[in-house]
């Protein structure tokens, strides 16, 4: 199989991390795997990678990245069309007549290259869905639903979405939106859902975390928000639940990461309008498990509108760590109906911060119904969402494929 990525090792944000992932899986289970990708452009942008070398078990093949700043929407679009020709090019050079080739939503354009130099190469393609293009781009603010970009996307997506030999999704809500947009795709359409690290995440006593002591935090009730603050994440929400509970001294939020919403955060604690939140940089992954084990609930804010459109792979982690979920999402989002599902915290809608506000003081108030969840969490990583069963769903993806 030739897997086709934008982000791969040693970018660990979430696309790359999960894309090395599977492909190491998918080699380790004796499936011959290649894999295109870019030089680091993320959180690795600067570190050169060799243009070609094999990695557990894996050959890789990177193309330069264009250079430009990926939280500027005009860069983004430019940076996005270069890759593509790029890519274009390179496909043509690796992929082979009748193989599975399978490819990542991002950049979202490289999936129509993909579709249509596969059909050229009478290649079995796969699409994974991580963000439904171009409807991501309506809660970001980005696009406006009917708009002229979204109907030229919109387009486009209907029209290379029906090439795919078979289309794998992240979530429940997922699979309802795409099936909408694109009936043609009934039975083909697959949901595997990211995985959390349970071996190196493990749910640790949260007295004594060297994280809640270097803060000051020891006898603190610490809500959590972390990884990627970008514009699908709703900061609004978490200002304004940190700014209804900052007189509740014992109550305080802890967030780290990088993205577009991270100057607002900055400026609410420059204002003076959040004393009772600590901002830090990104953890290394090897420190994640003592980040979040620092925490005593952990808030999901999603903007209104992204129910089907993305997933926040950030959950599985958060559960394999045993963390309580406050999920501020639709209740038709996958992420919603893991919480209640797995009786693992709660759910509230977007914009109603008064009840955000009143579910963390239930969690402050009942420590032992706060523990239940804390296993219910726990268990439903280990059982559900591990690496091992998520690579083998993969595995079992692509040997049932039909061969040319």
């Amino acid at each position: 199989m030739l897997i086709i990525t934008e982000l791969y090792y040693p970018e660990d944000t979430s696309t790359g991390y999960f894309l090395t992932g599977i492909a190491e899986g998918l080699a380790g289970a004796g499936v011959p795997v290649r894999v295109l990708c870019a030089q680091p452009s993320y959180r690795m942008k600067g570190q050169a990678a060799p243009e070609r070398e094999c990695r557990g078990g894996v050959a890789i093949r990177r193309v330069r990245a264009p250079a430009g700043d990926k939280n500027k929407l005009l860069h983004r679009l430019w940076i996005s069309a270069m890759l593509t020709l790029r890519f274009a090019r390179a496909i043509l050079a690796e992929l082979r007549r009748g193989e599975p080739v399978l490819v990542v939503t991002n950049p979202p354009t490289l999936p129509w290259i993909v579709a249509a130099l596969a059909r050229f190469r009478r290649a079995k393609a796969v699409l994974l869905v991580h963000d439904i293009y171009p409807d991501v781009l309506v809660p970001t603010g980005i696009a406006s639903a009917g708009g002229p970009l979204y109907r030229v996307l919109d387009f486009l997506q209907r029209r290379a979405w029906p090439r795919f030999e078979q289309v794998v999704v992240l979530g429940r809500d997922m699979e309802a939106r795409v099936l909408r947009k694109c009936p043609a795709l009934t039975g083909r359409v697959h949901i595997i859902p990211n995985w959390g690290d349970v071996e190196a995440v493990r749910c640790l006593p949260r007295e004594g975390n060297v994280l809640r002591e270097r803060l000051g935090w020891s006898d603190a009730f610490v809500v959590q928000f972390s990884g990627n603050l970008g514009r699908t994440h709703g900061v609004d929400d978490l200002l304004a639940l940190v700014m209804r509970l900052r007189d509740e001294k014992r109550i305080k939020f802890l967030v780290y990461g990088w993205g577009a919403g991270r100057a607002r955060i900055e400026a609410a604690i420059a204002a003076g309008e959040a004393p009772n939140l600590a901002l830090l940089p990104p953890c290394e992954r090897e420190a994640l498990g003592d980040y979040l084990n620092a925490c005593d609930l952990f808030l999901m804010p999603f903007k209104p509108g992204m129910e089907g459109v993305s997933v926040p792979s950030r959950l599985y982690n958060v559960l394999a760590a045993g963390n309580p979920v406050l999920a501020v999402a639709h209740e038709a989002s996958e992420l919603a109906q893991v919480v209640r599902e797995e009786d693992c915290g709660w759910v509230v809608e977007p914009g109603n911060v008064a009840a955000m506000a009143e579910r963390v003081r239930e969690a402050v108030a009942y420590p032992s119904r706060l523990e239940v969840m804390r296993h219910h969490a726990r268990r439903a990583a280990e059982e559900k969402y591990s690496r091992e069963r998520v690579v083998a769903d993969f595995v079992k993806l692509v040997r049932e494929m039909p061969r040319t």
